[in-house]
């Protein structure tokens, strides 16, 4: 009986120790279970941040494209902020700040991811942008200097109250503006400031042009009085200096100057033409032609347009191609006008501009590789157009008397305020409308 009792006990005794074992056994699988869950649903949450972060990086750098664009259409460094944050996806960009340093815009543009409304993660990153043709320029009477911004023509304090007939930049740090008294002005990237030329207070320069992406190589033209005759004169600035290339007595001077990669070319009264590369400078270059050159342009070192007064019943046209200038007449329909000037963003597209013709027109005429077409632009109040500036076929600017502004957007021309009644007699536009963009300097900013 004893015997039975204990074989009965060792039976239960078993059951109970298995039945314990099963329990332990799913415990430890639950607890397993439990840590798994937790470790994928880690991995799925940084998988799912990581991915975030990369997206907000990207938004980041849609960001700066979106700055890059907006300097290129013409818009100051600095007047890239304030901005409002622009949606894109699943988050924003926003431009942060903006400021100009040693020359270069620095910029920097935060990219955030959001998600239900919050924000989620966030990236920043900065870069120092470099314009090689800088902001379009217009300056005129009374020391007027313009800046365009983007959105509106600011003025800016040139220091001078004197005539300023011409302006041109080798870079975005480096422009100058030439007017009466010998005035020279150059900006820095931050302000303008006056050069001393060494030229007498009674000299004039009508016209500077710089040598794209090169900071010391420009060149202005212009003329000083001497008792009763006149001194030519073409200066070239390099070195850091202004120095003289040509001064010419008993000579009218010169009223433009246009520079193309390789070459300079300036043109004055008489049909007078001369060029230069570097430090040499020819002069007189043989244009074929007596009549007075008011404006000139080069596409490339052999393909320039010059213009002129009406002759008869024409428009005057002086063309330099590899075989030399040759003179053109295109019929005038209808009053006579001068043109004052020319710009050639294409060797089939140029275009040039003058005197207003009747019942307020302006005066424009377009060369599309073949022909010379005549083009009046009617707005009420037209005047006199002096100087007009292309960045490229689909951006060019022109302006005249009592402050008038007009921009060409590659289908038609429309009046743009300037906030000035002052003539305006230069203009310069970077090519590509805001100058080549190059990226200096890149970071990613560690909140």
């Amino acid at each position: 009986m004893s015997i039975q009792l204990g074989k009965s006990f060792r039976h239960r005794q078993r059951g109970a120790a298995a039945l314990m074992a099963t329990v332990f056994l799913l415990l430890i699988m639950a607890m397993l279970g439990g840590i798994g869950l937790r470790l994928s649903g880690t991995d799925i949450r940084d998988t799912a941040l990581q991915n975030d972060s990369v997206e907000a990086l990207f938004l980041a750098e849609s960001g700066l494209e979106h700055a890059m664009q907006r300097l290129k259409a013409g818009v100051a460094c600095m007047s890239l902020t304030p901005e409002a944050a622009f949606s894109l996806g699943r988050g924003e960009f926003q431009v942060q700040s903006a400021a100009t340093v040693s020359g270069l815009c620095r910029v920097q543009v935060v990219g955030r991811v959001l998600i239900a409304g919050t924000q989620s993660p966030q990236r920043v990153i900065e870069a120092d942008i470099q314009q090689a043709g800088g902001s379009t320029w217009a300056v005129g009477n009374n020391g007027t200097i313009l800046q365009w911004n983007g959105t509106a023509w600011v003025a800016s304090v040139s220091g001078t109250a004197n005539t300023l007939n011409g302006v041109s930049c080798a870079s975005s740090n480096s422009c100058w503006a030439v007017g009466t008294g010998g005035t020279a002005l150059h900006w820095d990237g931050t302000s303008w400031s006056s050069y001393n030329t060494g030229l007498p207070g009674n000299a004039t320069l009508e016209s500077v042009a710089c040598v794209a992406n090169s900071t010391d190589d420009c060149i202005a033209v212009g003329r000083t009085p001497f008792i009763i005759w006149t001194i030519g004169i073409v200066y070239r600035y390099s070195g850091g200096t202004w120095g003289a290339l040509e001064t010419t007595w008993f000579n009218p001077g010169y009223t433009d100057a246009t520079c193309s990669a390789n070459m300079c070319y300036a043109v004055g009264p008489g049909g007078r033409v001369g060029r230069g590369s570097g430090g040499s400078w020819t002069a007189p270059e043989v244009s074929n032609t007596t009549v007075d050159l008011h404006g000139v342009d080069c596409f490339t070192d052999n393909d320039c347009w010059a213009v002129g007064p009406n002759q008869g019943n024409s428009f005057f046209y002086d063309r330099r191609t590899a075989g030399g200038w040759a003179p053109l007449l295109i019929n005038d329909p209808g009053d006579r006008r001068i043109l004052y000037d020319v710009s050639c963003p294409a060797t089939n597209d140029c275009w040039a501009v003058g005197e207003r013709r009747a019942g307020n027109r302006y005066t424009t005429t377009h060369w599309n590789g073949t022909n010379w077409t005549a083009n009046f632009v009617s707005i009420n109040g037209a005047d006199d157009l002096y100087d007009i500036d292309c960045g490229s076929e689909s951006d060019c600017w022109t302006v005249g008397a009592a402050g008038d502004v007009l921009r060409w957007d590659g289908t038609t021309w429309s009046f743009v305020a300037s906030g000035t009644t002052n003539d305006l007699n230069g203009i310069y536009v970077p090519s590509g409308g805001g100058g080549t963009l190059s990226i200096q300097r890149w970071r990613e900013i560690i909140l």
